[in-house]
Order: structure tokens, then C-alpha cells, then sequence
């Protein structure tokens, strides 16, 4: 028996060292710190615990140091990180283990994840038909990175092919339409601001992080300037779009920080009137071996994703825009080498997006 910080990466050395020096190397280890009582569903002004993935990527590090050839199974069990059946509510704060579950066997060759999702029974009786399911799991040498028990059902994730062409084309950007555009002088989002301008002259709300010089000052700017500068390109960019017919207004603001993202939003519908729509592509891309970070080296890449995404929903959430749509990853559903902790935050992208727009007055999505 050991007691551990669970947040405490040299405990987990100090618990696997034991085991190496005893030569007793687990095959199977089920973690257990995403299992907790069932919780009301997710306030938009709820700090988000990253605990369990902290406690995740300080298992594998521990684990890579003392490494063995021998295949060990990790299964990160929870409860409510998955909505499978109608009515279910799940917390997106325990997608972001989902990181770790999809990275790590790509970083650790000998180890293999399970993300094991189950309903705390309310019974004695089903309390041990769920332990007989669960230890079948546990020695079962699963290929499914993702499954969920429901009522004695096992659930697995799957997916299937879907071509663009079968999609109904329904155009749901107006004509002179408002639109929010977070990240907004990154190459992704101006890309989307000039379709929105070509097509519909739209009235964009560009809010950056960093900001522009003032406006009075871009053409002494470009002067004095190199062209391929990126403050005289993104200088440029704005032109650009207005040329093509639209109204820009450039803000800067922290997404993640309530009162400057609210104030961003006030200053916009102060300006244009109202908000017909919001784009979430604030972010920051992430990097790094699993065995190479520290405690907060996902920390900035939680920020715009995860603290970003819920202050942008609180600020906008009074305009009844016609949706709010942010853009995620295919990272979050399939991982990627050095990309754990960016693959978290996509899937927390994803999480509460399916969580929100259950509860919201108008569509809250994500894009992959």
C-alpha cells in the first residue's frame, strides 16, 4: 500500500522504483482518480480541474522511467465523461484525459490505453454485476481505446464515412451579418473572414489577443515597415476585407479572461448592433514529448481552449447569436505524437460543445 499525491510526479517515481526493486511490474493498472460523485451539469463560471490529466501524464513519466518490455495495460476509468444514453450528463473537464489516453501509447510503445467510461450503479447487486463486467475488461486485453457500460451494455466508439456531397447545402450566414471571430488575425481566421467577406460583406469583429497599432497608424506603419512583417501583413489582411465590401473592427482582448472577452463582445454589438453569429478559433498550438513536460507545460494550451471557451460562451450568451462555432482538432480524436496536451484540450473542445448545446438558446458546436 502506498500513499501517493496523486498531483506529485516524484511520488509516482518513488511508488514505481518500489515496485522495479521488488521486480513486481504491473500489467495492468486501473486508474481510478476520474471515478467521483455524480455532478449537476457544467456552470459556465465553474474553474476547470486538470487533475486527472496532470495525474495521467505523471503516471506515464513515472512508468517510462521504469520502463519494462512487457506490455502494460493503463485504463483511466471514470464516470460521466461520455453522454451515451438520453438524459445522461457528462463533464467535459474529464475529456481532457482523453489526451493522455489517445497519446500515450503513440510516445510509449509497451503501454496501451482505455478510456473506460461507467454509471455508478445505485445497488448492491448491480454494483457486482458491474465489478464481474469490469474485471473481464481489466484482463480482457481490450483493442478499443474508448468504451462505456451502460445497464450491462458495453459501448464502443466508432466511426463512419460521411460524404460532403449527401449534406444539405443550407447557407446560414446573412447577408451584412455580424460575426465574432476569436483568434481573429490568425491565417485560419482570416481565411474565414475574407469567405464571410466575399460572400456576404459581413460586419466582422476581428478580437486578437495581441493588437494592431492604431489605425491611424498602418500606413506609416507599412511605410516604415518590411511587407513580409507579420503586423504589416495582418495590416494588410484587414484592408483587404474591407476593399471587398466589409466592415472591420479590430479588438484586443484574452478570450480566457471574463472581463476583457465581455467587454470585447459589448464593444462589437456597440458597434454593429447585434452578434448573428461567434467563432471560436482562438489557440495555441501544442508540442512536447509526455516525458519531456513539467506540471504546467499544458497550461497555455488550456487557456484559449478550455477557460477561453467558457468566458466567450458566458459573454455571448445574452445576444442569442444564430450559433457559436469553434474549431477543434482531429487531434482530439485521434491524438498525435507530442501532442497530448493539445489533444486534451480539443476534446474538452468537444465535450462541452455536445454539453452546452443541450442547455443553450442556440446551436454551441465544433468543428475537427
Amino acid at each position: 500500500t502506498f500513499e501517493i499525491n496523486a498531483l506529485r510526479p516524484a511520488d509516482y517515481e518513488k511508488l514505481f522504483a518500489a515496485l522495479q526493486a521488488a521486480n513486481k511490474h504491473p500489467s495492468t493498472i486501473a486508474h481510478c482518480l476520474g471515478l467521483t460523485k455524480a455532478e449537476a451539469a457544467l456552470s459556465p463560471d465553474k474553474e476547470i480541474s486538470t487533475d486527472n490529466y496532470n495525474s495521467l501524464i505523471c503516471l506515464a513519466q513515472a512508468m517510462g522511467t521504469h520502463s519494462t518490455e512487457e506490455t502494460v495495460y493503463l485504463f483511466a476509468i471514470t464516470n460521466q465523461l461520455f453522454a451515451v444514453m438520453e438524459g445522461e450528463t457528462q463533464h467535459p473537464a474529464k475529456a481532457l484525459m482523453l489526451g493522455p489516453v489517445q497519446v500515450i501509447p503513440q510516445e510509449y510503445p509497451n503501454l496501451e490505453c482505455v478510456a473506460l467510461d461507467i454509471e455508478i450503479p445505485a445497488t448492491a447487486a448491480a454494483r457486482q454485476s458491474l465489478c464481474s463486467l469490469l474485471r473481464q475488461e481489466l484482463h480482457g486485453r481490450s483493442k478499443n481505446s474508448i468504451v462505456a457500460y451502460r445497464n450491462s451494455q458495453r459501448w464502443v466508439r466508432t466511426f463512419s464515412h460521411f460524404s460532403v456531397e449527401e449534406a444539405k447545402s443550407e447557407d446560414v450566414f446573412r447577408q451584412r451579418g455580424v460575426y465574432l471571430i476569436t483568434g481573429g488575425l490568425g491565417g485560419l481566421a482570416l481565411a474565414l473572414a475574407r469567405h464571410l467577406a466575399e460572400q456576404r460583406q459581413a460586419k466582422l469583429a476581428l478580437v486578437n489577443r495581441h493588437p494592431l497599432p492604431p489605425r491611424e497608424e498602418w500606413q506609416s506603419w507599412l511605410r516604415d515597415h518590411a511587407e513580409s512583417e507579420q503586423t504589416s501583413q495582418r495590416i494588410k489582411k484587414v484592408l483587404e476585407l474591407e476593399a471587398l465590401g466589409s466592415e472591420v473592427l479590430v479588438l484586443a482582448a484574452d478570450v480566457a479572461e471574463r472581463e476583457q472577452i465581455a467587454s470585447a463582445v459589448q464593444t462589437a454589438v456597440e458597434r454593429f448592433g447585434h452578434l448573428d453569429g461567434v467563432f471560436h478559433l482562438a489557440g495555441v498550438p501544442g508540442g512536447g514529448l509526455i516525458q519531456m513536460k513539467d506540471a504546467q507545460a499544458g497550461q497555455p494550451v488550456f487557456t484559449p481552449k478550455v477557460q477561453g471557451t467558457l468566458a466567450l460562451y458566458e459573454a455571448v450568451r445574452g445576444m442569442r447569436p444564430d450559433f457559436m462555432l469553434s474549431f477543434s482538432s482531429i487531434v482530439s480524436l485521434t491524438g498525435g505524437l507530442g501532442q497530448v496536451d493539445y489533444s486534451a484540450a480539443c476534446a474538452f473542445l468537444n465535450s462541452v460543445s455536445t454539453d452546452l448545446t443541450g442547455r443553450a438558446d442556440f446551436p454551441v458546436m465544433t468543428v475537427a
